[in-house]
Order: C-alpha cells, then sequence, then structure tokens
C-alpha cells in the first residue's frame, strides 16, 4: 500500500512538472515572440557564454528603439529596458514591435571587435524609371461601425505577407497591407534591412509631445526608402518631403505627401498627394485638401490600429520620375513633413503638424545610450565624457567670436569617438551660430601647464584680434579637432577610427564660440557644452581634420552680386598642398561637414586628380543652414598626394532687398568653407585655404587694398582714397553698378581667376625659453608666430578639363540639379 500511494505521489508530481514545464515553455515562447525575438533563443544562449572582457572590446553601435511613452510597466522598469540596450544582441524586423523596449538584458554582439564599417556601397543609378506609374485609387468609405482600438495584442510581422486586406486582431482594427484599389505591398525587406547595426536605419521622435515616432530605412537593393511611422490618433495622418526652409522656398516648388490611416472596419485609406509651398503663395501642407497625384509613387506596406495608435509602413522609390509632384531622395538635405489629425476626416483643420531635417541617405553611427541621453553617465562603460562647458554674457553686438581653454581629462592617450553639443534652453541654442575645438601645441621645452593654465582659469577672450602681439596664446591652438555648426545632431567616428587626445600627456583644447545677437541684446547669458566621448580603447587608425575653401573673412573673394540665383565662388587646395600636407601618404577621407551662411543655396567639395574632376566628396544641392550636420560618407574616399580639393558655393540674394552681400563673420555675410575628417593622420595637414589677390580682380571690384578693423569686426577699404574707411559691404552696395555684364565677368573671376593657397603647419611652435614665455604672459602680449615661408601656393581653377556630373536615376531632368 505504502508503495502504492508512492507511486501515486511520484505520478502526481511528475504531472505537475509536465504541466509546470509546458506552461513555461509557452510562456517564453510567446514572450519571444511578441517582444520581437523569434528565432533568437539558440543565439542568446551560444552568446551569454562569452568571457566578459570580449563584451566590452570595442564600442559600436546599438540602434535599438527606446521605450516609449506607450510601453507599460514601471518607470524603473522603463530605466532598466533602456539600460539593457547597450548590449541588445537581437536582429529584429523592422516592424511595429520595435518601438517597444526589449524584454532581456544580453551580452551584446555589437560589443564584439570586428571588421572595420564600410558602408554599403551605393547602386549605380537606373537609367529607366523604376516602373509604370500607377492611377490615384479612390477614396476609400467612411463605414459607421468601429472596433475597439483598445487591444494589446502583438502587431503583424513582416513575414505575414498578403496582398490581401486584412482585418484586426479582436479589439482592434487594421492588421491588413494594403486596402483594396491601393498600391499593391512590395516584397519583403532583405535581412540587411533588419539589421539592428544597419547604419541606414534612423529612429527619430517628431514632436515635443513624442506623438509621432519615425524610423525610415534606406533598401539599397532596391532603390527605395521604407518609412514606418506611429502616431499617437486614431484620425488621419501626414507624412512627406519637402525641399526646402521657409525662407528659402521658390515658387511652383511643391510638398510630395501621403494622407493616410485605418477605416472604422478595419481597412485603409491612403493616397499619394502634393500641396503648393511657394512662399508667396501663404501656402502651409495640410491647412487645405491637396490634390491627390495622377501618378500614385507611394506604396502602403502594412498598417493597423490599437490602443489609440496608428501605424503606417510606406515605402518610396528614391526618384519616381514624377518631376511636377514628386521630390527625389537624394544626399541632398531635405525636410520631412508631418501632421496628425484626430478623426478620419482628412478635411479637418489641425494645428498638429511640423518639420524635421534630415539628410535621408547618410548613415548614422550615434549608439543608443547617447540618443537616450545616457552616454558617458556609468563609470563602468568603456565610453566616458570630457564636457567642455562654457558660459557667456553677450555683448551688444551682432557678431562675437569667444575662445575658453579646457585641460584634457587625461594624460594618457585615449580615443575621443564622437561628438555631441547640449544646450540648457532653446534660447542658449538659438544664440549660437557654431563651434569649434583647436588643439593646443606647447613650444619644445615648455610645459602646456605653464602656457595654457593660466587661459584656462580665466573666464576667456576674443578669438581673433588680428593686433600683434595677441593678449593670449591662441596662436599656439591652431590644429582643428571638431566643428558644430546649426541644427547640427551627435556625429560618432566608423568603429576602426579615433580622434587621439593626450597623446603626449598633459593637453589643452580651445573651445571657440560664434555667438549670434541680431537684436543687439544685452541680457544674453549663453551656455553651452561640447561633449567629446572618449575609451581608453585606442582603435587602429588615428584621424585628423583638414579645413578646406575660402580663407576668412574673405570679405574681398566673396562677393555675391543682388538678386541673383546660383552665383558661386570657390575655394581652392592645391596639388602643393596636398604634396606638402601629405608627405607621400594616401589617406581616407570618411566624414565631411559644409558650411555657408544665410544666403547660401549650395555647397560641394570637389576631387580632382591629374586632368579630371572625380565624383564629389560630398554635397548638397538644397542647402539649409539651419541643419549643418557632420556626415559620414557613404563610401570613404582615398586622397593621394598631388590631388586638389575645392569648395564651391552658390549663393542666393533674392531676399536680402536688393543687397549685394560679401564675405565676412556674421551671419548675415558671406562663407564657403567646411572640414572633412580623413585617416591616417597626418601632422600639422589641418588647413589649406584660398584668397583672391589678383590685380585684375581688385581692379573688377574697384579696390587696391583692404585690412581688418578690430573696433569694427569688418574689412574695410584702405584705398583708393576715395573709398577708404568704407567697409567691403558698403562699397559693393554704393560704388558698383551691377549690371547683367558686370555679374557674368565677376561670375568668371570668382571661378577661374588665380587665387593664393594658405596651407601652413598647423602644429609648428618655435623654440622659445620659460623666462621669455612668462615675460609674454606677465605683459599679456604673445608674439605672433613667425611667418612659414612654404605656406603659400599658387592655385587655380583649370577651365578645359572633363568634369564630374551629378548622375541622374531618371531620364527626366531632375529639378535640384544645376548645369
Amino acid at each position: 500500500m505504502v508503495r502504492v500511494n508512492k507511486l501515486l505521489l511520484a505520478t502526481s508530481k511528475s504531472k505537475f512538472l509536465q504541466l509546470f514545464l509546458v506552461n513555461f515553455v509557452l510562456t517564453q515562447v510567446l514572450s519571444d515572440y511578441q517582444g520581437g525575438r523569434w528565432g533568437q533563443g539558440q543565439q542568446r544562449w551560444s552568446q551569454d557564454q562569452r568571457p566578459p572582457q570580449q563584451l566590452r572590446a570595442s564600442i559600436r553601435r546599438d540602434s535599438q528603439l527606446s521605450s516609449s511613452s506607450w510601453s507599460g510597466g514601471s518607470q524603473n522598469q522603463n530605466q532598466n529596458q533602456q539600460r539593457s540596450l547597450r548590449s541588445s544582441t537581437t536582429r529584429r524586423p523592422l516592424r511595429p514591435q520595435d518601438f517597444q523596449p526589449p524584454r532581456y538584458q544580453f551580452p551584446a554582439s555589437v560589443t564584439q571587435p570586428g571588421p572595420p564599417y564600410q558602408p554599403p556601397p551605393i547602386p549605380p543609378p537606373t537609367s529607366q524609371p523604376p516602373g509604370p506609374n500607377r492611377p490615384a485609387p479612390p477614396l476609400q468609405g467612411m463605414p459607421t461601425s468601429r472596433y475597439d482600438p483598445s487591444s494589446s495584442s502583438s502587431e503583424p510581422s513582416w513575414s505575414r505577407w498578403n496582398s490581401s486586406p486584412r482585418r484586426g486582431r479582436r479589439g482592434g482594427r487594421g492588421g491588413g497591407w494594403s486596402a483594396p484599389g491601393n498600391n499593391p505591398p512590395s516584397p519583403p525587406p532583405s535581412s540587411s534591412l533588419n539589421d539592428p547595426l544597419n547604419p541606414y536605419r534612423h529612429d527619430v521622435t517628431l514632436d515635443p509631445e513624442s506623438r509621432f515616432k519615425l524610423t525610415w530605412v534606406v533598401d539599397w537593393s532596391r532603390n527605395l526608402t521604407i518609412f514606418n511611422v506611429t502616431v499617437r490618433t486614431t484620425g488621419w495622418i501626414g507624412f512627406g518631403l519637402a525641399l526646402r526652409t521657409p525662407e528659402q522656398q521658390q515658387e511652383h516648388e511643391v510638398a510630395d505627401f501621403i494622407i493616410g490611416g485605418v477605416n472604422r472596419d478595419g481597412s485603409s485609406y491612403f493616397t499619394d498627394r502634393h500641396d503648393s509651398l511657394a512662399l508667396n503663395a501663404g501656402a502651409d501642407p495640410f491647412t487645405r485638401i491637396p490634390p491627390i497625384d495622377p501618378s500614385q509613387d507611394w506604396t502602403l506596406n502594412s498598417f493597423w490600429e490599437r490602443s489609440g495608435r496608428t501605424f503606417l509602413s510606406i515605402s518610396r522609390p528614391l526618384d519616381t520620375c514624377d518631376v511636377a509632384h514628386d521630390i527625389p531622395i537624394t544626399q541632398d538635405s531635405l525636410r520631412i513633413i508631418w501632421a496628425i489629425g484626430e478623426t478620419d476626416d482628412i478635411a479637418y483643420h489641425t494645428k498638429n503638424r511640423g518639420y524635421y531635417d534630415a539628410y535621408l541617405l547618410t548613415p548614422d553611427l550615434t549608439p543608443r545610450e547617447v540618443l537616450d541621453g545616457q552616454g558617458g553617465q556609468d563609470p563602468s562603460s568603456p565610453m566616458q565624457v570630457f564636457n567642455m562647458t562654457t558660459t557667456f554674457q553677450i555683448p551688444e553686438r551682432e557678431t562675437t567670436y569667444w575662445c575658453t581653454w579646457h585641460r584634457a581629462p587625461t594624460n594618457t592617450k585615449q580615443h575621443i569617438i564622437g561628438f555631441d553639443t547640449a544646450f540648457p534652453t532653446d534660447q542658449d541654442r538659438q544664440h549660437v551660430h557654431h563651434l569649434l575645438i583647436h588643439r593646443c601645441h606647447a613650444p619644445p621645452g615648455i610645459d602646456p601647464d605653464d602656457l595654457f593654465e593660466g587661459p584656462s582659469n580665466t573666464g576667456g577672450s576674443e578669438c581673433y584680434y588680428y593686433d600683434t602681439p595677441n593678449p593670449l596664446p591662441l596662436q599656439y591652438c591652431r590644429e582643428t579637432m571638431h566643428v558644430w555648426g546649426v541644427g547640427g545632431r551627435p556625429f560618432f567616428f566608423p568603429d576602426h577610427v579615433g580622434l587621439a587626445m593626450s597623446e603626449n600627456g598633459t593637453e589643452y583644447i580651445v573651445l571657440q564660440v560664434h555667438y549670434d545677437n541680431p537684436e543687439l541684446r544685452s541680457d544674453l547669458n549663453v551656455t553651452l557644452t561640447l561633449q567629446a566621448f572618449y575609451t581608453d580603447e585606442v582603435r587602429e587608425h588615428d584621424v585628423s581634420m583638414l579645413g578646406i575653401g575660402q580663407q576668412i573673412p574673405a570679405a574681398t573673394s566673396i562677393i555675391s552680386p543682388p538678386n541673383t540665383r546660383g552665383h558661386a565662388t570657390v575655394g581652392i587646395c592645391p596639388s602643393a598642398c596636398t604634396e606638402k600636407g601629405l608627405q607621400g601618404q594616401e589617406v581616407n577621407i570618411l566624414a565631411g561637414w559644409l558650411h555657408t551662411h544665410t544666403t547660401g543655396s549650395a555647397s560641394r567639395f570637389m576631387h580632382f586628380r591629374g586632368d579630371r574632376e572625380l565624383p564629389w566628396i560630398i554635397s548638397d544641392d538644397n542647402w539649409n543652414f539651419n541643419y549643418q550636420q557632420f556626415r559620414v560618407l557613404n563610401q570613404e574616399r582615398r586622397l593621394l598626394p598631388g590631388d586638389r580639393l575645392s569648395a564651391r558655393c552658390e549663393y542666393d540674394t533674392t531676399r536680402r532687398n536688393g543687397s549685394a552681400v560679401a564675405g565676412g563673420f556674421g551671419t548675415a555675410e558671406s562663407m564657403c568653407t567646411g572640414h572633412v575628417y580623413y585617416y591616417p593622420r597626418q601632422a600639422g595637414f589641418s588647413m589649406c585655404r584660398t584668397v583672391t589677390r589678383d590685380e585684375d580682380y581688385w581692379d573688377l571690384i574697384k579696390m587696391r587694398n583692404a585690412t581688418w578693423d578690430t573696433e569694427r569686426r569688418q574689412v574695410v577699404v584702405t584705398d583708393p582714397p576715395e573709398y577708404a574707411g568704407l567697409t567691403v559691404m558698403e562699397h559693393i552696395n554704393r560704388n558698383i553698378d551691377w549690371t547683367p555684364e558686370y555679374i557674368r565677368e565677376l561670375q568668371r573671376q570668382h571661378l577661374f581667376a588665380p587665387q593664393v593657397a594658405q596651407c601652413s603647419n598647423t602644429v609648428f611652435a618655435p623654440e622659445i625659453s620659460l623666462r621669455e614665455l612668462n615675460e609674454m604672459a606677465r605683459r599679456r602680449a604673445f608674439l605672433p608666430l613667425p611667418p612659414d615661408p612654404n605656406a603659400e601656393h599658387y592655385a587655380i581653377n583649370p577651365r578645359n578639363m572633363p568634369r564630374y556630373r551629378k548622375p541622374q536615376q531618371c531620364n527626366a531632368r531632375n529639378p535640384l540639379i544645376r548645369g
């Protein structure tokens, strides 16, 4: 009897154990499926066995999405989930579940050492349109019944592909791929699109209230871009592209966008539309019912609506060839426009709209924790942050350049791997035009602390005195390390390169800030922090920065005629400078930053080798002053000794009330410059810019000499005597007759007149005794560096040579391409 009881008890326990195991397995499988981790179990367990030291061998980008305001759980849960994003190994499809945080914390494959990052190559443009254009579908009806949008069931995945419409799961609506009469779905994306390390996948929030979430990814294999939008609304969604900023809008330009949503019966409505953005028409997208395109070139891939949210996955070819209604997606900056409807009636007027500036085809290597505002805050992380903070009360003048000194946080070599800029308030951000940091080099035999510690304990000084001697040792800080411009976002290097810091021991860095005060206010106290993210895990290559373009302030070399568009200037880095600077070593350019001011309309860096022009290194024919982002190139570019570089800028003065514009430091004046990062580093090769001194050119602009006026912060004419004392801007608006013939000749001179290139060694510092140094510091009178006799070289832009032309994907002419 006892044996029977024991047997029954064992059987009962066995059944209980079996039920428990079955329940446990089902729970884990369901959790994995809902969390977007289907089929990843074996990968997780195998990766968990890696030694911890391998998990922090390098710092790589993790593009898992952060937790949103829609995710469930407590605040502490969300914080823990956000921290786990740093070590996620999943490679999930691009689908709605990506808007939820991961459920597990796994060791990260993104921290494993791997081959150097190389972005996928851009496919060659097609010579034919991407396919026959589709006719516009009819608008879908609005049934009266409505499903309860409160379901928490999982959203459809990419693998559940079906061209037939589907009703949503019980409690929700939608979930189908395309409504009857709408565009057929595209085939499922390739696995590379689903890779969380894909640098062409971007995740952003478009509005301050976090209602509009956007993920986009570039599918190079099919020459299209996929956009996933998740919006907190049960009404319609407006989404699309525009060309320019409001101040640069031109007549006959259009906004290219869709309006779509989910009907009350779970079907979709979706149309490709356009609207005029002509400034003089006072039009604004989504404030009236816009016309439907005769050619429907956007595709609705999938949709759903539940829990008060609507999701649309849409895609569009990079170039539809519909030049009348669509905007090509190119390497130029574009403005993403969005709107939110509170109902499904698309005639409903809404103020819930906005824009987001972006380079849609540019890779982004920013780590997830930096995007979440957590970068460098974990003391156990291999990535730390060096904060260069400055607070400055701007004087009552329009333009101020202010420099402060900052001591590097370490005395041993580290690698800076990325940068970001933080502003406490929007007002702080609005009054900063750009900033740069420069590495300081003490003369041989001088301790850097003896030379730079004193200035670092002060509140800073003016950067550009142009008087001699200078009160502070700025001439010893000329090697540019990084630059940030208006609207700039985080920038991070590929994994095989880093920017050296403290490689020779104690190091000081100068932060130069250009402050804007157009209203001449006296109460502006501006604070900012430049964040340099660094690691002691030194990477394979040291990068260096090269500045090219026109000399600054270039008042006499950059003159834009009044009421003109497309007038161009060039700044040249000639063969002699690359021969001297590269010292026989070929290098690779990996990133670039274009810079001009508010009259700029286009900019590019051109590359010449021998008697031909190579494809442009970086370009933007739709220049946006309010979005100056440092960009990683899609493909690295080899630069050989003897190659020539040129920065070309175009200007639009049609909104300057008939005024011509000269070069200068101020935002209302002009510049044409920029920077590139290259590796391996060549010490001292950090600047290569030109200025026009040709006598024929000076005769044309009716000047013989000009000089910098420190008090006025302007270049003023000194010869001829009848114009002496006028600023260059005043002179060209008073004393030049702007006839068509004169403008044509000025354009010819700007493009082809001889120029003088300056490419001095920026780490050069002559020997000096400590006694002399202390005496100069006591007198606050640091003598200028002696001139470099080999710093200037002849430069010219040849007229008769094969020129590079930007390829067109369509037979129809792209409106952004200039001849």
